[in-house]
């Protein structure tokens, strides 16, 4: 996979991984555009990255917009086509995470984490996407969760939200397969990123539990895997080894996953 003079386009792309993995592609000589909700967030991202590029022509934008936001994301996605270009990668890094039970959790919290994780991420590759099926090339990478192939404890709004972005990702892989453009979801466990941080301060000790089961990867071995399994056009990139067998066990020894799941909450409870 060539990098050097590509244009990629990161939602999340001021904190976590959005950032690692721009990060990594300047570095390879990459044009990169950041979009995210916090102005200042993008500006240190964006420095970071200018610091990191390797030529003088690489170009680095920002761009501030809220996912949740359909109109306002339809009018930045404009203007990114405009000054920044038709993206040879698309990746949607974009995305918001709550730790609480089901019945405890607002309506209009669980509405907010669908319309980020989900509707966010469908209105900005539909925006973006037809400039790369005219050119007949191009990849889009969707950051996803192992919250999207295993169900956890606590995580009723962002398991919907997650499962329903593999599901989405896998038919628009097929559909994209006849314009030349490569579709790959990455199923990261736990990473080591801002977001987790802020979310260690609330969630819930069963949730803490669940997720141990995969372990916490560092930014590094995440944008390592998620690049090789860009490369190989893979459909779904799961970063870690721990994270990998759980998916497995999961899909494949469904019973004995929830015999392992319930003795783990019944020491909990």
């Amino acid at each position: 996979m060539t990098i050097k003079d590509q244009r990629i386009i990161i939602t999340g792309g001021s904190s976590g991984i959005g950032l690692a993995l721009a990060e990594h592609f300047v570095k390879h000589g990459a044009h990169v555009a950041l979009m995210a909700r916090n102005q200042q967030r993008l500006d240190e991202a964006k420095a970071t990255c200018l610091a990191l590029c390797c030529n003088a022509a690489q170009k680095v934008a920002t761009f501030s917009v809220d996912l949740s936001d359909h109109n306002a994301l339809l009018s930045t996605t404009t203007r990114v086509l405009k000054e920044f270009g038709s993206p040879d990668i698309l990746i949607t890094s974009a995305g918001q995470v709550v730790s609480n039970r089901f019945l405890a959790t607002e309506p209009s919290v669980f509405d907010q984490i669908i319309d980020i994780n989900l509707k966010g991420t469908r209105d900005f590759i539909r925006a973006l996407l037809p400039s790369m099926i005219n050119r007949k090339s191009g990849q889009v990478v969707l950051i996803a969760s192992m919250a999207g192939l295993v169900p956890t404890y606590g995580y009723s709004a962002y398991n919907a939200s997650k499962f329903a972005l593999v599901g989405f990702s896998g038919a628009l892989r097929q559909e994209m397969r006849e314009h030349n453009i490569r579709v790959s979801t990455v199923c990261p466990p736990e990473v080591a990123t801002p977001m987790v941080e802020l979310e260690a301060e609330t969630i819930l000790p069963q949730t803490r539990l669940l997720k141990d089961m995969c372990g916490t990867l560092s930014t590094e071995q995440v944008i390592k895997e998620t690049i090789q399994g860009m490369q190989k056009n893979q459909r779904l990139i799961i970063p870690g080894f721990l994270a990998r067998m759980t998916y497995r066990l999961y899909r494949w020894f469904p019973g004995i996953f929830t015999v392992v799941v319930d003795w783990i909450l019944a020491r909990r409870g």
